[in-house]
């Protein structure tokens, strides 16, 4: 018994080179992979710049909040300067930079915060401090704010 071998010839073998319209396929396919990366890569971008902002807008409150506790360490709140009618605040605010700095050419956080006595417990405060900033890709001022309770009781001191 012996087997034949039969070659088949087929027509796309002998051509070589790549079509015009493989090459307008593969152009499309890589352009829209191209599209795709660079919008994703603007998002990326905004997203970390947003971010950014959010991290220090919270420590910059978070240093406020420290302040504040330290202040209270020293001084019984309603003794404290802008303490009247039974709320320590600061509505107007202050207009400080990424480092906590005010009055800086770099100022864009605005920080305001409020102290006012728990209404249930005995020297006790609650405490709010609210940062507040723009970006670029929107009008709304964006706001973070952080509460948190102050407990002072100077009559241990006195004993």
């Amino acid at each position: 018994m012996t087997f034949r071998l039969q070659k088949y010839s087929s027509a796309l073998s002998n051509e070589k080179g790549v079509s015009l319209i493989e090459g307008l396929v593969a152009t499309a396919v890589l352009s829209l992979g191209v599209i795709a990366y660079v919008s994703i890569q603007g998002n990326v971008v905004t997203l970390g710049e947003k971010s950014e902002k959010k991290s220090i807008s919270i420590t910059l409150a978070q240093d406020k909040l420290e302040s504040i506790k330290n202040l209270a360490s020293k001084i019984e709140l309603p003794d404290s300067p802008g303490y009247t009618d039974s709320t320590w605040s600061s509505a107007a605010g202050e207009t400080v930079d990424s480092e906590g700095d005010v009055g800086t050419a770099d100022a864009e956080y605005e920080r305001s915060w409020t102290i006012a006595p728990d209404s249930s417990l005995s020297h006790f405060y609650d405490l709010s401090v609210s940062v507040g900033w723009t970006d670029k890709s929107s009008d709304p001022l964006h706001t973070v704010t952080l509460y948190t309770q102050l407990s002072q009781d100077f009559r241990v001191e006195a004993a």
